[in-house]
């Protein structure tokens, strides 16, 4: 399951081609300086440490106020974001779609909570400020599968908003936008529709947060990128095709910071022609392959696992057996092309 970014390939739907163009993720945060970000608020809680490359959020002595730091671009809409954090102590969350305001909170918008009780409580929820209350809420044992530990350890997360969707993946896993009904009952969250917040829905700032009332706070925040700029519904992390029988759609993911680009030598190719649906056979399902000629067969689940793969010289029926109810990605790959397919299991 922590492979996710490894394995997965992006999909542009059911009638794509795959190829990858340019790596296009850029930095937000240099590692460096404040440039392109700034405070607001008290700016004694605020650092930059220079030999880990971190903004740093950190008081020992006293209980901390609001305090935020935020991008000085106030435009992001559709994007993927991914950073890195580290929380010891306090509670804390990355804001997106958010305004920055003169409030005691300097904030209004969404963010991706992250916070310490006795150890990491939440890791991944969505949360909507100012206004009370839980969006999306992650009991305890959902935040204990994700988050690493110790807490000297860098959690990993990436952030996708595109319309009307908001995926958050940690370390893996798909926190929010998961699809697997195992997942689901052990506490992750389905996509959740951003067009049903309180409070901010516009393009917005970044921010990054030290809530008030933290003794001690001790959080940070590096590696923070951006990919976007890649259309609506191309980008490389997100697929925008519909699924029938799910609710949300999911996002797929793939590490490597590519814009998808829909390059089809044949227009008229159509992944259904080549790659059937599955259809249940007793323990076992099967999934009809068109291809002619010699080809390779990958089954990957949502989160990254190959699930089964094959070789073959010819066309055929493949046979899975075990295979839980869920959504998968069916991959032909030829020496001239490849084509990938959602399935659904019911």
């Amino acid at each position: 399951m922590r492979n996710l970014f490894k394995k997965t390939l992006p999909l542009l739907g059911a009638l794509s081609v795959l190829s990858l163009a340019t790596t296009n993720w850029r930095p937000l945060f240099n590692g460096a300086t404040f440039t392109n970000w700034h405070i607001a608020g008290d700016m004694t809680y605020w650092t930059i440490d220079p030999v880990d490359s971190a903004i740093v959020g950190y008081s020992a002595t006293v209980v901390t106020p609001y305090t935020m730091v935020f991008t000085d671009r106030s435009d992001f809409d559709q994007f993927t974001v991914k950073y890195s954090y580290r929380l010891r102590a306090g509670c804390s969350g990355f804001f997106f779609r958010s305004v920055e305001n003169t409030t005691p909170e300097r904030v209004a918008g969404t963010q991706v909570e992250i916070k310490w009780t006795t150890k990491q409580s939440e890791v991944g929820s969505i949360y909507d400020h100012p206004t009370p209350g839980w969006v999306v809420q992650h009991p305890q044992s959902y935040s204990d599968r994700v988050a690493r530990v110790p807490s000297t350890v860098y959690q990993d997360v990436v952030l996708t908003v595109k319309r009307p969707y908001v995926y958050v993946n940690v370390n893996g896993y798909q926190a929010v936008g998961e699809t697997d009904l195992t997942e689901i009952g052990l506490g992750a969250a389905r996509a959740w529709n951003y067009t049903s917040a309180p409070v901010v829905v516009n393009p917005g700032r970044f921010g990054l947060q030290i809530h008030a009332g933290q003794l001690p706070m001790d959080v940070r925040f590096k590696h923070i990128q951006i990919l976007e700029g890649c259309g609506d519904t191309t980008s490389a992390r997100y697929d925008g095709a519909f699924v029938a029988g799910l609710t949300k759609q999911p996002a797929v993911y793939v590490d490597n910071g590519t814009c998808a680009a829909l390059a089809v030598a044949d227009p008229d190719r159509d992944a259904s022609r080549y790659i059937g649906a599955a259809e249940r056979m007793g323990s076992e399902w099967v999934v009809k392959v068109r291809t002619p000629g010699a080809h390779d067969f990958e089954l990957v689940s949502l989160r990254g696992q190959v699930v089964f793969s094959a070789s073959n010289p010819s066309a055929r029926d493949y046979h899975i057996p075990s295979a839980r109810p869920g959504v998968y990605v069916a991959k032909v790959k030829t020496k001239t092309f490849s084509v990938a397919r959602k399935i659904v299991v019911p």
